[in-house]
């Protein structure tokens, strides 16, 4: 009896689906965090952070979510595990969009207003350095050895070199660039240029811009599926999602979510795709395989999600 129970559970573990990873949405209009838990997707907790929260970056390993303030300017930091904040770094500024090292360890920083970009102690909160970028940054990423830093204002995205602290190239895109993503392979990059209606693709290996795709309009956030076949993007005025074939840079379905949409992300393991609708105070729910709406989830006021707020996702 003992040796079958044990087998039993044995196979019930072997047999359980894996946990999904939580998203954390940003309410700006509420200054609280929104987690829905992927599985069942349900809000499962409501966090008060700082004021205006815009951007967001997870980590799993860390068990960490960080969440930058805008006029806050500040960092309220969350504890994955227990869903609260456990710490409020003062930064100074207009955080904006957020992105973290591979290990977790650091925090990168797009300051609106000061054009820069500032690496943070991720533990302590304190600033290490700051380094200049184009003139207000938004989307930032991290590949290998380089940061990639969307500034609206110059229409331009700067490579910041981490060794040399400096930006070492400018690429020109589209006008008001501010998302962007990375495909999984890293060797090409898609900014979203808002007033363009366009995503530019640059090839990383030259920093140049190998073509450019007309989506819908004035889009904001671009995600990329887990195999790097798919591009899903967000239009605010169009309260669609386009979704765009990576090899060919056409449009292969249109999507529509709620209103104004922002915030995007990919979430590999259900093949979901999560958009938060400014509009709607809420996040539509996409099965990535039949590229339809099969939720719509209640958050908070004016939910924004701008950066990596599912752990693990493609943004």
């Amino acid at each position: 009896m003992k040796r079958f129970l044990i087998l039993s559970l044995l196979m019930t573990a072997l047999t359980a689906p894996a946990c999904a990873a939580n998203a954390y949405i940003t309410n700006q209009g509420a200054n609280s965090v929104s987690v829905i838990d992927t599985m069942r997707d349900q809000v499962i907790a409501t966090i008060p952070v700082g004021k205006a929260p815009v951007g967001v970056a997870v980590s799993n390993e860390k068990q960490r979510a960080y969440v930058s303030n805008v006029d806050g300017q500040s960092v309220s930091v969350i504890d994955t595990a227990s869903n609260l904040v456990i710490k409020e770094f003062a930064l100074g500024g207009s955080p904006v969009g957020l992105a973290l090292s591979a290990d977790g360890t650091v925090l990168y920083v797009a300051d609106w207003f000061s054009n820069q970009v500032k690496i943070v102690d991720a533990a302590s909160g304190s600033t290490m350095f700051a380094i200049d970028a184009g003139k207000a940054p938004a989307g930032i990423l991290v590949s290998g050895n380089n940061l990639y830093v969307a500034n609206r204002d110059s229409n331009s995205v700067s490579v910041i070199d981490f060794e040399q602290k400096k930006i070492v190239r400018e690429i020109t895109v589209g006008e008001h660039p501010f998302g962007i993503a990375m495909n999984p392979d890293q060797s090409r990059l898609y900014v979203v240029n808002v007033y363009a209606d366009s995503v530019s693709v640059i090839a990383t290996a030259t920093s140049s811009v190998v073509s450019t795709i007309q989506v819908g309009d004035h889009p904001y956030c671009v995600a990329v599926s887990g195999d790097g076949k798919l591009l899903y993007v967000t239009n605010t005025r169009g309260d669609t999602v386009s979704v765009i074939d990576a090899a060919s840079y056409k449009t292969v379905a249109t999507i529509n979510v709620g209103s104004v949409p922002e915030g995007i992300a990919y979430a590999a393991d259900s093949h979901k795709i999560y958009v938060a609708s400014w509009g709607d105070d809420a996040v539509s729910v996409i099965d990535a395989t039949a590229n339809k709406v099969t939720a719509s989830i209640p958050t908070g006021k004016q939910s924004r999600a701008f950066g990596q707020f599912i752990a693990n996702a493609s943004h």
